[in-house]
């Protein structure tokens, strides 16, 4: 869209999916329809990914931390995310999309911009109202076949940029459709709060309201320097130009990755620096494999290293040039990692977070391998003094680190930050520097504004972050203790906020939660403008180890009848030779463990679960010994005699967590609610079946397999697709009672309608005599000629007329030719006598 002439029509849509990864948890399970569902990481380290609007009633929101969430719903259901499920539904729903225009913009799994300029037609004829009806028309169009081929909504804005579409798409959800007609934009945006604009979230709205700006109408009465003085000289131009509607970024089909980085949060921290350094190791690997995948390499190594009082430091390195090899990403890393350890644990033992990013990305280039064997080496020595005047170590010991010794004490209380939210543009100081950390806020995830985009490219950004698992989980493979993969790809106009490119820089920030921005634990490869990151190469559901201080809170008890006993309120104690007594909830509550001395097929009614029995305190586990040189997560071995509890799989034993795809040879397909000490509670049921029963299983039942969610979703899929209308279509209907009748020939007269959005587009009438339906007339309204919607009435009319086991009589010549050239119908057809 590069005709300024087109700015004067709402040409630009902004589609966002609803809820998108709840909405799908809730078409895959119909128990869940109408219910609070939290998909993210099932631990209280965890953080809120997707909450539904059920759960959004309770104070759920994205980003939140897990255990926040359990309180403000403990009954709602929390599942894992399942990303290959996600990733079909998307895939669908760009397809639907490109279909529509080939300018498609994805800004994430859910949500993308669409420029459809070149559906207008002359714009010399095209008056503003008329373009305005034609966007709504297109708009619901697509809204209609998102709905009928993938079940889920979506809310739609329009306008003559991206800028209003955007706003203009968060101003009626869930479902709904916005279009702002060209010239009105500015009376549409000046009573809206300033927290609707891009990159204004609560601390920056604090700063505004304090100057008295509390809408875009007050926001305009300030002059430059008084929003530069209050935001910053950069973010402030860029809210000057917004608060006044001004955007000119076209649509782009093409968005550059400009850093990759990969974090991890423990379920418990980690002490020993050997498992530090191996962690970290670990993160290399994974970060090494993903720069090479996309085919691009990078100059500035970045790692972040977060205490367990939320301390958070940042320490880069940067190489002469672009590199992507393992090797010289981890050396640096062992260079930065001890300094940035020790500076973390100052207060209080204990890592939390480690990772690792690499930003200044640029296409892979290989290095000239026939350089002199004398100038490489001196190249060598230049690069590995410039970056360290060190020589070079080994990996690092106990020695390196100057980590504080003794027992975890409580965390400290922590406040909202004072520090105000940096603007990009601005750079930042090489000089280290460290923040106390400060007291508690209540909630985390709220007490911060969300990161703004590159003010040049004006970047949606007020989205809440999306982390995509959880930051407490454990997957097969991963070393024991640690979450999956989490990472995240900035595009170009969106900086890395969790990784500064300022070479050699380290910085020390309070951290009083757990970064939303980072804590999803699945690798994604977002090019995505805002806070959520892009799933990308989705993992199969990952594991989430339960760990002390990841049981609910006693208050959040999911059902009537259960008991627990919860550390969620309690510091993280560290490695503990004992288990804590958790909690073993009704199986009819997704997320929670079932009764571990329940039978293997014992079926409990939806509506009346067992209650759980109690656990007893006194209960000690026998810990399984760890490998050495590492720390292990709480595993345990048998129970001693009597002993019984909700605790986690012993070493070797299935899992199964909270969400995933199963399939059972005699029962047939499910899905997770929980799982115990050798018990598994699933609920079997499907996306097209109605509500399913329960069955607590063995976990080591042969006969119970994990699916591949995307298997599951290709499928629900596919079914949705076959019995979907037409393009634009509303089906009509052929009753034995029409609605809509008249007397022809002492005959009733109905009539099959064709509708286009909200529009008539076309009907056949027809007449019922004997075992036949009689077609009489076909009229396709003039607007609609020519778009072949004659042949879509004349298909869809026949084929209900053949459900219901009647003959076609042809009278309309269009039905008769239509009828002549599909011979598929020639053995229901009754060719009326000359």
């Amino acid at each position: 869209m590069h005709d300024g002439d087109v700015r004067r029509l709402p040409s630009i849509f902004h589609v966002d999916l609803d809820a998108f990864y709840a909405s799908v948890e809730q078409l895959h399970k119909p128990s869940l329809r109408g219910k609070p569902v939290v998909v993210g990481g099932i631990g209280n380290r965890g953080v809120v990914s997707t909450a539904s609007y059920e759960a959004r009633a309770f104070g759920v929101h994205s980003a939140l931390a897990t255990g926040i969430a359990r309180r403000r719903a403990p009954n709602a259901a929390y599942l894992i995310p399942r990303f290959g499920a996600y990733q079909a539904y998307s895939e669908r729903v760009m397809a639907l999309m490109h279909e529509l225009s080939p300018l498609v913009e994805p800004l994430s799994l859910d949500e993308a911009f669409i420029d459809i300029s070149h559906l207008f037609g002359s714009l010399d004829t095209t008056t503003p109202h008329n373009a305005t009806l034609e966007a709504r028309r297109i708009a619901e169009d697509l809204r209609t076949r998102i709905k009928n081929e993938t079940g889920l909504t979506a809310s739609v804005g329009a306008g003559t940029s991206k800028l209003i579409a955007k706003i203009a798409s968060d101003a009626e959800k869930p479902d709904g459709l916005v279009v702002i007609e060209p010239g009105t934009e500015q009376t549409w945006l000046d009573p809206l709060p300033v927290r609707a604009l891009w990159g204004v979230g609560p601390a920056t709205a604090e700063r505004l309201r304090k100057i008295g700006a509390t809408t875009v109408a007050d926001l305009r009465t300030l002059s430059l320097t008084e929003l530069t003085t209050v935001v910053g000289a950069s973010y402030g131009t860029t809210l000057y130009a917004i608060a006044r509607g001004q955007d000119d970024r076209d649509v782009s089909t093409d968005r550059e990755m400009k850093s990759v980085s990969v974090e991890d949060t423990y379920a418990e921290d980690l002490l020993d620096p050997a498992t530090i350094t191996a962690h970290m190791d670990d993160l290399v690997t994974r970060l090494s494999t993903r720069i090479r995948k996309a085919g691009r390499s990078g100059r500035t190594i970045t790692i972040k290293v977060r205490g367990h009082d939320f301390t958070t430091v940042s320490r880069s390195e940067t190489t002469p040039n672009p590199t992507d090899d393992l090797t010289t990403i981890r050396a640096a890393t062992h260079r930065m990692l001890p300094g940035a350890v020790a500076a973390a644990t100052q207060s209080v033992p204990g890592i939390r977070l480690l990772g690792v990013g690499l930003t200044g990305l640029a296409e892979w280039a290989q290095v000239d391998l026939f350089t002199a064997a004398e100038d490489l080496d001196a190249a060598l020595e230049i690069w590995e003094h410039a970056a360290d005047p060190t020589p070079p170590k080994a990996p690092p010991t106990d020695d390196d680190f100057d980590m504080p010794r003794g027992i975890l004490t409580r965390e400290p209380p922590r406040a909202e930050s004072s520090e105000a939210t940096p603007t990009p543009g601005i750079t930042a100081t090489a000089t280290p520097t460290t923040v106390s950390t400060a007291s508690a806020t209540a909630d985390p995830a709220e007490s911060t504004d969300r990161p703004i985009g590159d003010p040049a490219a004006m970047s949606p950004t007020d989205s809440a972050p999306d982390p995509t698992a959880d930051s407490s989980a454990t997957t097969p493979g991963d070393r024991p203790g640690s979450a999956p993969d989490s990472s995240t790809t900035t595009p170009a106009d969106q900086p890395d906020p969790g990784h500064s490119p300022t070479a050699d820089s380290s910085a020390t920030t309070p951290g009083d939660q757990p970064d939303p921005a980072s804590s999803p634990t699945t690798e994604s490869g977002t090019t995505t403008p805002g806070d959520r990151p892009d799933p990308g190469p989705s993992p199969t559901a990952g594991s989430n180890a339960t760990a002390s201080g990841d049981r609910p809170d006693p208050a959040s008890s999911p059902t009537a009848g259960s008991s627990a006993t919860s550390s969620a309120e309690q510091p993280d104690p560290g490695p503990s030779p004992t288990a804590d007594s958790s909690a073993t909830t009704s199986a009819d509550q997704p997320g929670s463990a079932p009764d571990s001395t329940a039978d293997s097929t014992t079926t409990t009614s939806v509506g009346q679960p067992d209650p759980a029995p109690s656990p007893n305190p006194a209960d000690v586990m026998t810990p399984v010994a760890t490998v050495e040189g590492e720390r292990s997560p709480r595993q345990f071995g048998p129970l001693p005699p009597g002993t019984r509890g909700a605790v986690e799989a012993a070493v070797g034993e299935r899992r199964f967590l909270p969400g995933q795809d199963v399939v059972h040879e005699e029962f047939g397909g499910g899905w997770v609610q929980g799982s115990g000490l050798g018990r598994v509670t699933v609920r079997f049921e499907s996306p097209w079946s109605g509500v399913g029963r329960i069955k607590t299983l063995r976990a080591e039942d042969g006969a119970l397999q994990l699916v591949d969610a995307a298997s599951v979703a290709r499928e629900a899929l596919a079914r949705l697709v076959a019995h979907a209308p037409e393009p634009g279509v509303s089906i009509g209907s052929m009753t034995d009672e029409p609605t809509k009748t008249e007397v022809v020939d002492n005959e009733l007269e109905d009539r099959f309608e064709l509708w286009y959005g909200d529009r008539l587009a076309g009907f056949a009438s027809y007449r019922r005599r004997g075992g036949g339906t009689v077609f009489v007339h076909t009229v396709i309204e003039p607007e609609f000629e020519g778009k072949g919607l004659g042949s879509v009435l004349a298909r869809q009319a026949l084929d209900a007329t053949v459900a219901r086991g009647e003959e076609i009589i042809p009278v309309c010549p269009f039905i008769s030719a239509y009828l002549r050239k599909h011979p598929e119908y020639d053995e229901h057809v009754q060719w009326p006598a000359p």
